[in-house]
């Protein structure tokens, strides 16, 4: 009889029901020419588009025993970027599902992904890919914490990056340094997003205001809007002044207020850059509008004449001239609220789509396994929604938002689990209740229930 006693070893073979993981984004992904209808979510090693109007897999870019990190859709649609947590990046040609390039320069997980305008070159912890010569051109460091955003500024070649150092630097990527740092922030600046034609940045920390710059480009100054120019400039920073004759001038021009709790935790918008989405630690997506310039006159007009006419009514004069208001632009006038969409888990991702008919598409995923997808109406007044509930009965929400779930996919335990579909119809939608499956290293084949 041996002195040592042998046993076996069990090892994981796979996991099943992984609708989206808690840990990778989301993006709106156009599949034969048709936009809306399907969302890209990273599932443990594998990245998985749903058929949202189906309820059913639409598309499986399949990954190697390592966990997808962050993807992101090229503008052609016609590929995937796809990043994972051991610093490897695959992009992935979406008609085929065959890998095109691949990219090893990072020591550690890929924190965020961004394509340029033309879909050629992707930036990454700011380091910049060639896509189609498929080579590195470029490593920027200086940065003294994680990088927690990437935005490419079209038409100005460089970049912009937030990091946790609380700091948001502008590179040029000819020259390959930085040539303006942002540091109004006291915290770390959790998120980063460009809004309305590139010329606002706003940026989320850790308190309930988010930082809206303007940024002024010096040789731009005969193409904008002269109203536009005059937008009132709350806050300096002590390195700027109005005189600089940097190529960027980046002035404070206010804050939005967040309903949220916690820090922010990711900042989303639409393709044209007028809706700004944002979501913190909870289960609250508050959205807003950056209006057009037209819009914005109206608005600024409007409120001049509410101004001028509370205070004749203070000072009891009738003299128009004496009740003069500066004709200035606001953050007021710039920004509306549209509403908060309140789910039923926290928010893990977040991604939008504008149609040309002005309907909303917000696709979520949630940290209890569930996609789901919102439909907005902008063009009407906001003033409460309906929202599907249990699935053994329906429960209405006043205040969710001027949203209804078009559709709703879940895993949820039982003899009859699977994948769930609800959609809406005209005022609520009928969606399953989401029970969270177990994470793991895999996906397996998830199907439909059989009451779905």
């Amino acid at each position: 009889m041996g002195l040592t006693k042998q046993y076996l070893r069990y090892a994981p073979s796979g996991t099943f029901n992984i609708i989206a993981s808690a840990d990778c984004n989301s993006t709106h992904v156009s599949l034969n020419g048709v936009s809306g209808r399907y969302i890209a979510v990273g599932a443990c090693e594998h990245v998985i588009i749903w058929d949202m109007r189906l309820g059913e897999k639409a598309q499986v870019l399949p990954g190697e025993n390592v966990v997808v990190s962050q993807i992101a859709a090229s503008p052609t649609g016609n590929h995937m970027a796809v990043g994972y947590v051991d610093g490897n990046i695959s992009v992935f040609e979406l008609t085929n599902n065959e890998v095109v390039c691949q990219f090893a320069g990072h020591k550690s997980a890929v924190t965020c992904l961004q394509y340029d305008e033309q879909g050629h070159r992707l930036d990454t912890e700011v380091i910049l890919w060639d896509v189609v010569s498929e080579t590195g051109i470029a490593r920027f460091s200086g940065q003294k914490g994680v990088i927690t955003s990437v935005l490419f500024i079209n038409g100005k070649n460089c970049v912009i990056s937030s990091s946790k150092d609380t700091f948001v630097k502008f590179w040029d990527i000819e020259t390959k340094h930085c040539f303006k740092t942002l540091g109004g922030h006291q915290m770390e600046v959790w998120s980063a997003i460009l809004m309305k034609e590139e010329r606002y940045l706003v940026t989320g920390s850790m308190d309930q205001e988010l930082r809206v710059w303007r940024l002024h480009w010096t040789g731009d100054v005969k193409e904008e809007d002269k109203l536009a120019r005059h937008l009132e400039i709350v806050k300096l920073e002590e390195t700027d002044n109005l005189e600089d004759s940097s190529v960027l001038q980046c002035h404070q021009v206010g804050t939005l207020m967040r309903g949220g709790k916690g820090r922010v935790v990711g900042l989303t918008s639409d393709l044209g850059q007028s809706i700004l989405g944002c979501y913190g630690n909870d289960s609250l997506l508050e959205i807003f509008a950056f209006c057009t310039d037209e819009e914005t006159k109206q608005r600024m007009s409007k409120r001049i004449k509410k101004q001028r006419k509370k205070k004749l009514k203070e000072t009891g004069e009738v003299d128009a001239d004496a009740a003069e208001i500066p004709e200035l632009l606001t953050l007021s006038d710039e920004v509306r609220r549209v509403t908060s969409i309140k789910l039923e888990s926290k928010i893990k991702s977040n991604t939008l789509l504008l149609g040309v008919s002005g309907e909303l598409r917000v696709g979520v995923t949630l940290n209890n396994n569930t996609v789901e997808l919102h439909s907005l109406r902008l063009n009407e007044e906001n003033t409460g929604g309906e929202r599907s509930g249990e699935r053994g009965g329906e429960r209405r929400e006043a205040g969710a938002g001027a949203g209804d779930v078009c559709a709703a996919l879940a895993f949820v335990a039982g003899p009859r689990g699977g994948v769930r579909c609800g959609r809406g119809a005209g005022g609520g939608s009928s969606g399953g209740a989401a029970v969270a499956a177990s994470a793991g290293g895999g996906v397996g084949d998830a199907r439909r229930g059989d009451d779905s």
